[in-house]
């Protein structure tokens, strides 16, 4: 039997989103995979902003064992603001609130169980050098409380490698 890893955006009468699971090999069956394997969005817009979405990472009775993923709750090509992502259990590389090349504000990472192996973001700005873009990154958060196992150098509420 195959490990899952479920991966929830609230329902549409609670929070207004929908609810999917991914496989342990992180097969797209919702949201947004890059196809990698490796990188799976609760929202991506390459072109616009993502704001407002929810994700909950949780693993299956028997655990699951996706150390090599990113799980983002949004990537915009823009504005990346108000996302969150919950998790419970399982094990991932990393966690971001959200990542933009704009503004990346007011984004939440809320870890309450599970082991993150690399980075542990609220917020992250993709603007690099050669874009004429000064990205703001500002109010992000991180909460790490509860049952959690951290094995990483980067925890960051926000974090911008340019501006």
């Amino acid at each position: 039997m195959k490990n899952t890893l479920y991966l929830s955006i609230l329902a549409a009468a609670l929070l207004g989103g929908q609810v999917f699971a991914a496989d342990a090999i992180l097969t797209e069956v919702g949201g947004y995979n890059d196809h990698s394997g490796y990188n799976y969005y609760g929202k991506r817009n390459n072109s616009g902003e993502v704001k407002g979405y929810n994700v909950t990472v949780s693993a299956s009775e028997t655990g699951s064992d996706l150390s090599r993923a990113n799980v983002y709750g949004g990537s915009a090509g823009t504005a990346a603001a108000n996302n969150k992502i919950t998790m419970t259990s399982g094990q991932v590389q990393s966690l971001y609130g959200a990542e933009g090349k704009t503004t990346v504000s007011g984004n939440t990472v809320i870890m309450t169980g599970g082991k993150v192996t690399s980075s542990l973001r609220g917020g992250h700005s993709i603007a690099d050098k050669t874009e004429l873009v000064t990205p703001l990154v500002e109010k992000n958060v991180v909460i790490v409380a509860g049952d959690c196992e951290l094995t990483t150098a980067q925890l960051y509420g926000g974090y911008s490698s340019h501006g």
